[in-house]
């Protein structure tokens, strides 16, 4: 029950900020718990250790490979 108790602490923890984009290519190697580094956007976004909570993965016709992430900070 400890164990259970501090893994939802720590996911509490990360879920303090989100940030969710879709990549302009997909990238299959990518999947959750894997940390993060955010380039390009605010000083404060770039500066925080992100986390890959979820990654989706599509192929279509029309657009190709694409990944959808969402990232929480982590703790």
């Amino acid at each position: 029950a400890r164990h259970a108790a501090e893994a939802e602490k720590r996911r509490i923890d990360r879920a303090a900020a989100s940030f969710d984009c879709t990549l302009g290519y997909g990238d299959p190697r990518i999947y959750p718990d894997q940390p993060v580094a955010l380039q390009g956007f605010k000083p404060e976004i770039d500066a925080l250790s992100w986390l890959v909570a979820e990654a989706s993965h599509a192929l279509e016709a029309n657009k190709g490979l694409t990944t959808a992430l969402k990232l929480e900070t982590r703790s």
